[in-house]
């Protein structure tokens, strides 16, 4: 009878752990309270890789723990995008330069090139002043040959006006063509035209001091479009970039400065991730935002470039809490922490703030500190499931410790938390599991008391579930 009797207890105990008796004992809708950092991060980004990776100074790669803001864009500017070539031959031709002019080749902070191009009008009789350096090219151009360019006006002093112009010269059988983009200090919107006199059509972009432009247009598409014929370009003979300046009636000190970032031809549309968001522009400017939801990896299309610089990503970094379990009282300690990277390879950050997700009104919290400073104030009068901003300005190498302390009931603690397992904690599988049948069998014979202290005995052997 003993032994019949054991054989049954055994089976009921095993009947019980694979009918699921040893899982949750409710299925409350209920989370745990979550906290997040939050904030723009701008940094280098190599195209085909996750954005978050980045390389230390003895050549390490890492990752960021950092995952996107869901609905927000990428903002990229397209000034920074390191194409190779930048130019489409880098051996220049001047003219119409004077002593006080300046043509010059120059790298920047990211390891770019661009020229500096600076025209100062030395002849207070001419009506406009021009530098022009020109380089041969000899491109071969069909139907879906694109033009690609950057230049930006900086500065205009005393001038009545200032155009900063790449000009394409097109040859078509034994008949020259001229595609002239410009920025035109004067405009106020932007104009095309075509003069048949000279063969010349003009796309002229309103701008002041510091306005850039990145540009890219189907060669012979736009050129027909703004001259109404229907030319066959053969090929791109020359690019010339070009500062002119006009004499102003008040001043004798004129000048003005620009600068020259790319001037290449592809043959095909330039786009990062999607056709949806290439390189085209219609008003000036460089910056593209690109949804956050094309993914980690961002790839370009169209030309050779392997990385950009300056990206700005919106950011939000999570971490799993520690978290103490308190059965006898039915709480919850939590402790997160964030450290944001203190190296400038990593990124830099702005914006950066700390938020916190309630998931029980706040009466409900014992405490609130970040870094030891109390908090609990900042969440007063808040209801479950609201969002609330701890702290902002938040800095790079700061170790941020968030503390907080909740008060359940007793079904939603054990929908919180799970039953240990049998071999990460063997003995606290057996005594949880003992427990749990000790109060099945006391609820079977309506043993109430009973069933829930052997409940709170199992409860001690729970552990939390993220």
């Amino acid at each position: 009878m003993r032994s019949i009797a054991l054989l049954g207890s055994i089976f009921i105990l095993g009947a019980l752990i694979l009918a699921g008796f040893t899982g949750p004992m409710t299925a409350l809708a209920i989370s745990h309270p979550d906290a997040y950092v939050y904030g723009t991060l701008v940094k280098d980004i190599v195209f085909g890789q996750p954005w978050q990776r980045w390389e230390d100074e003895q050549g390490v790669d890492h990752l960021l723990p950092f995952k996107v803001q869901s609905g927000q864009n990428y903002t990229i500017n397209a000034w920074y995008i390191n194409f190779t070539p930048q130019f489409e031959n880098d051996t220049w031709s001047l003219s119409g330069k004077s002593t006080n002019d300046v043509w010059q080749k120059k790298i920047d902070d990211t390891g770019m090139i661009y020229y500096y191009a600076k025209n100062v009008l030395d002849d207070q009789t001419c009506t406009w002043e021009k530098i022009e350096a020109t380089t041969d090219v000899q491109v071969p151009v069909t139907s879906t040959t694109v033009v690609l360019g950057a230049m930006k006006l900086v500065s205009n002093n005393h001038a009545s006006d200032v155009w900063v112009t790449m000009d394409l010269t097109l040859v078509s059988g034994t008949t020259t063509y001229y595609l002239r983009i410009i920025l035109a200090d004067s405009k106020t919107a932007l104009v095309t035209d075509y003069d048949d006199s000279i063969r010349t059509a003009r796309i002229l972009y309103p701008a002041d001091p510091g306005s850039s432009i990145v540009f890219q247009y189907y060669i012979e598409d736009i050129f027909n479009g703004i001259s109404g014929l229907d030319i066959d370009i053969d090929y791109i003979d020359s690019i010339s970039l070009v500062v002119e300046i006009a004499n102003s009636t008040t001043y004798t000190d004129e000048y003005a400065e620009a600068y020259f970032r790319f001037a290449i031809a592809t043959d095909s549309p330039v786009y990062i991730a999607s056709k949806d968001y290439g390189l085209l522009n219609t008003t000036s400017g460089t910056e593209i935002q690109i949804p956050t939801s094309v993914g980690d990896s961002l790839n370009i299309y169209g030309a050779k470039a392997d990385k950009c610089f300056e990206v700005q990503i919106p950011f939000v970094y999570e971490v799993e809490p520690d978290i103490t379990t308190y059965a006898d009282t039915l709480k919850m300690a939590y402790t997160w922490q964030f450290q944001l990277p203190d190296d400038t390879r990593a990124g830099t950050f702005s914006g950066v703030g700390l938020n916190f997700t309630l998931n029980k009104d706040a009466g409900y919290y014992d405490y609130l500190y970040l870094n030891g400073e109390d908090k609990l104030s900042v969440i007063a009068d808040h209801k479950a499931g609201d969002t609330v901003t701890i702290a902002t300005g938040l800095t790079a190498g700061t170790v941020y410790v968030l503390q907080t302390r909740v008060r359940y009931t007793a079904d939603e603690y054990d929908a919180l938390t799970a039953a240990p397992v049998f071999w990460v904690n063997p003995v606290g599988w057996l005594a949880y599991n003992w427990w749990a049948v000790c109060a099945f069998i006391a609820s079977i014979f309506g043993l109430v008391g009973l069933a829930k202290k052997a409940r709170a005995r199992a409860r001690k052997y729970r552990v939390p579930r993220w």
